[in-house]
């Protein structure tokens, strides 16, 4: 049981910022053996896929549209590193975490982990360069695979 506790706190993480965001959370199983979360399913996919896999059929995504993901994205961001109770570092923001509603704008970001940690879980290209130095990841980490993101925007 005790491999299943980041489990259950990224439940608790997960509840708390749902519960600042759109996107519909249904069910909360921390008490099951086996922790989980029941919440909307985004049928868009991902800003990776919207933006790196498009169809013929499929139009540009519009600057209004990129502005609106870039503002979505940067309040999921505060409010993980300082409204929550205990500040929460994702590790992994990358387009391919940013899930699409309908319209186009961002819904929620899947969080990994909710304390600091020296294990790596960044993704290469998105992970600042000070980490491979300090060893250390912190909300700075976060805003670089941010600026990432909005490069590829």
């Amino acid at each position: 049981m005790e491999e299943l506790w980041p489990l259950k706190n990224q439940n608790q993480y997960m509840r708390a910022m749902l519960s600042n965001s759109s996107m519909r959370f249904y069910w909360d199983a921390a008490w099951r053996e086996v922790p989980l979360l029941v919440y909307e399913f985004i049928p868009n996919g991902s800003l990776y896929q919207y933006i790196h896999e498009q169809t013929e059929d499929q139009l540009p995504i519009t600057w209004e549209k990129r502005l609106r993901i870039a503002i979505d994205v940067s309040g999921a961001l505060s409010y993980l590193h300082s409204a929550a109770s205990i500040p929460i570092y994702h590790r992994d923001i990358k387009s391919a975490n940013i899930l699409l509603d309908d319209f186009g704008t961002s819904k929620s970001m899947a969080v990994d982990r909710t304390h600091l940690t020296t294990q790596v879980k960044g993704t290469f290209g998105y992970l600042d360069p000070e980490y491979f130095r300090s060893s250390q990841f912190t909300e700075k980490s976060d805003v670089y695979s941010f600026g990432v993101v909005l490069v590829e925007l």
